[in-house]
């Protein structure tokens, strides 16, 4: 119910499109071997090398579904997390921030499944703001995060237009666990990566960004390293 902008990753549309034509290719032997319109008589005979073709070709319909229905699916219990940057007019400052620390404070202190809540300032950039957010799941950020009256401010007053241009927020489930408990807010210096990963490296990638975090955990003034997709 937030107004946002999400962005459309063009690796989410060749990911759809090659797994939709893997369907089909897939579907299309058994459609063919079983159709129920075909006016030829024919008898079946039950040998070893149906029964393979039979599994295999199962057995590619559940491997082909399985990552469709982890991508879209709306009741993971993954933690979930919101990237929001804020461009905010000099003149405003002062109300967004009133209303920001209210909601962080009030997310923090009332959410049980609420895992943290950050607002920062860019190096560079007095008027640009980053929010991260982490909850438990997708559905902990809908209810009651998004049913509160903190929540409810936070939208009226971003329909006031503090802002130079539209805010621009990414959601995506965290690939690991979440925080054991909730993160406190300390001075730290944060940064925020958006990479758009080509299809055919992408298991590198993962490898990649799995040790660079293990290593990163390992670092005494490395206060968190959170990703996801």
């Amino acid at each position: 119910t937030m107004p946002l902008t999400y962005r459309h990753s063009p690796l989410a549309h060749v990911l759809i499109t090659f797994q939709s034509l893997m369907l089909l290719l897939v579907h299309m032997p058994i459609m063919h071997a079983f159709s129920t319109t075909s006016t030829m008589p024919l008898t079946y005979r039950h040998s070893p090398l149906a029964h393979v073709l039979i599994t295999f070709q199962s057995l590619m319909l559940l491997l082909v579904h399985m990552p469709i229905m982890h991508a879209f699916s709306t009741t993971s219990t993954r933690p979930f997390a919101l990237n929001i940057k804020f461009i905010v007019k000099p003149d405003r400052q002062d109300e967004f921030l009133k209303v920001m620390r209210n909601n962080i404070h009030q997310t923090m202190t009332s959410e049980p499944n609420a895992l943290q809540f950050f607002l920062g300032k860019d190096v560079d950039d007095d008027n640009t703001f980053y929010l991260h957010e982490e909850y438990k799941s997708r559905a902990d950020h809908q209810d009651p995060h998004t049913k509160t009256k903190y929540y409810d401010d936070c939208i009226a007053f971003f329909d006031t237009e503090p802002f130079t241009e539209p805010h621009i927020a990414d959601a995506y489930t965290l690939a690991h666990d979440g925080p054991a408990e909730k993160v406190k807010n300390v001075e730290a210096v944060c940064l925020n990566v958006e990479l758009c990963i080509k299809p055919e490296v992408r298991d590198e990638f993962l490898d990649v960004i799995r040790n660079n975090k293990a290593g990163s955990d390992r670092e005494p003034l490395c206060l968190q390293y959170s990703w996801g997709e």
